[in-house]
C-alpha cells in the first residue's frame, strides 16, 4: 500500500471515474468500428474489442515496467469487471438484465478486494497510527537522514516488513507465471491458421492501432477539461490505462462466445492470433505509451 496524499487521491479518483467513462465510450465506439459485420460475429468482435485480458496480461506488464501504475490499473479495472459481468454477459447470452447479475458483479472476489483496498487506502489519514522508523536514503544526490513517521496500523509494508516481504514475493511471481502460461498457450496454436481469417486482422488493427490512440486523445481532453479542478490522469495513470486497453481478448469474453455458441472459432482465433501479433507490436505500444507523459 502506498502513502496517500491529496494529489494521489485525486489521480486515483480520476482513474476510477474515467474507467466507467472509458467503457461507455468503448461500447459506443465498437458499433462504429465494425459496420461490415452483422449478427453473432459483430457481437463477438465488439466484446473482444471492448474487453481485454487486463488481469492476466496487462497488470504483469504494468507491474514490471512501471509499478506506480499498478494502483491506477486496479482502479481502472473496477469498471471493466462491472461491464464484463453485466453488459458482455447480456449481449453474448441474449438474456435480459436481472438482479442476480448485480450479485455476480459486486460479489466477485477481485472487485471486493479492489474496493476494500481502495477504501483502506483512502482512510489512512483517519486510522490509528503506529510510529515506524524510516531509514536514511539518498534523494536527488542528497542524503536524507533517518527519522520516524506515523502510518496507519494496517500498513504492513511499514509495520510488519517481514510479512509484507513474503506477500510481495508471491505477488512478484504472478508476472513470470502469467507469461509462462501465455507462452505455453501461444506455442500450442497454429499462427498460420489464426491469420487466415480476415476478421482477426480487423480485430488486431482495431485493438492495437485504433483504440489506444483514440483514448490517448480522450485522456488529453479529460485532463484539459478537469485538470483545473485538480482531477487529472498523471503519467502513471495514462500509461496503465493505455496498456490495459491494448490487451488481448479476455478469457471470460472468449468463454462467453464458446458457451453461447457465438462464433467460438473466430473468438479463439482472435485470442491466439491477437496474442501473437502483440509479441511484435506490444513493445512499440509500450514505448508510445511512455511518450504521453505530457498528458499527465
Amino acid at each position: 500500500m502506498t502513502k496517500i496524499d491529496d494529489q494521489t487521491f485525486k489521480n486515483g479518483l480520476s482513474v476510477f471515474v474515467f474507467g466507467f467513462i472509458a467503457y461507455l465510450l468503448l461500447i459506443a465506439l465498437s458499433f462504429v468500428l465494425s459496420p461490415q459485420h452483422k449478427g453473432d460475429k459483430k457481437d463477438t468482435l465488439r466484446m473482444l474489442t471492448i474487453f481485454g485480458s487486463t488481469t492476466f496480461f496487462g497488470l504483469p506488464i504494468i507491474n514490471a515496467i512501471l509499478p506506480a501504475g499498478t494502483l491506477y490499473a486496479n482502479l481502472f479495472n473496477i469498471a471493466y469487471r462491472v461491464f464484463l459481468y453485466s453488459y458482455a454477459l447480456i449481449v453474448m447470452s441474449g438474456a435480459k438484465f436481472e438482479k442476480k447479475h448485480l450479485k455476480t458483479i459486486f460479489l466477485n472476489p477481485i472487485v471486493i478486494a479492489t474496493f476494500a483496498g481502495f477504501i483502506l487506502w483512502m482512510l489512512q489519514p483517519y486510522m490509528p497510527k503506529v510510529e515506524v522508523a524510516v531509514a536514511a536514503k539518498v534523494v536527488k544526490g542528497e542524503l536524507v537522514p533517518a527519522t520516524t513517521a506515523q502510518v496507519a496500523f494496517y500498513r504492513i509494508d511499514q509495520t510488519l516488513p517481514w510479512v509484507f516481504k513474503g506477500f510481495k514475493y508471491l505477488g512478484d511471481l504472478s508476472s513470470p507465471l502469467a507469461w509462462l502460461a501465455i507462452g505455453m498457450t501461444l506455442a500450442s496454436i497454429s499462427i498460420k491458421e489464426a491469420v487466415k481469417e480476415k476478421a482477426v486482422w480487423i480485430y488486431a488493427v482495431m485493438k492495437l492501432v485504433v483504440v489506444p490512440p483514440i483514448f490517448l486523445v480522450i485522456m488529453y481532453l479529460f485532463n484539459a477539461m478537469f485538470g483545473g479542478m485538480g482531477f487529472s490522469l498523471n503519467y502513471a495513470a495514462v500509461f496503465a490505462v493505455t496498456i490495459m486497453l491494448a490487451t488481448p481478448p479476455a478469457t471470460v469474453a472468449v468463454a462467453y462466445a464458446i458457451n453461447y455458441d457465438k462464433e467460438s472459432v473466430f473468438a479463439d482465433d482472435c485470442f491466439s492470433g491477437g496474442g501473437n501479433y502483440r509479441l511484435g507490436v506490444y513493445p512499440i505500444g509500450v514505448e508510445c505509451a511512455r511518450c504521453v507523459c505530457l498528458i499527465g
